[in-house]
């Protein structure tokens, strides 16, 4: 985790606000990583029209989970009823 704060930092970008904190896409005015910080707010809602990205952010978020914390650290229950995401999740996570 310091060396992503390092990398950010070198590259005069605006470091997450908590290691845990997840990239989820780029800010178009400042060109910078956008980050969802689990430790400030633990819940998430995406509510949005049909087609615009609301089960990418869902395979987004939950590979970024998987990938930098342990099951110790976050589980996830996701509630999908299209069973698009099926197989998405890791048991250890669940």
């Amino acid at each position: 985790m310091l060396a992503r704060a390092a990398a950010s930092a070198a590259a005069g970008v605006t470091p997450p606000s908590s290691p845990r904190a997840l990239p989820i896409g780029i800010d178009e005015a400042r060109l910078e990583p956008v980050h969802l910080d689990f430790d400030a707010e633990p819940h998430l809602l995406c509510f949005a029209d049909g087609e615009s990205g609301k089960t990418n952010l869902l395979r987004l978020l939950s590979r970024g989970i998987t990938d930098q914390l342990t099951p110790e650290q976050a589980r996830i229950v996701l509630l999908d009823y299209r069973r698009t995401l099926l197989g998405q999740i890791p048991d250890s996570h669940r």
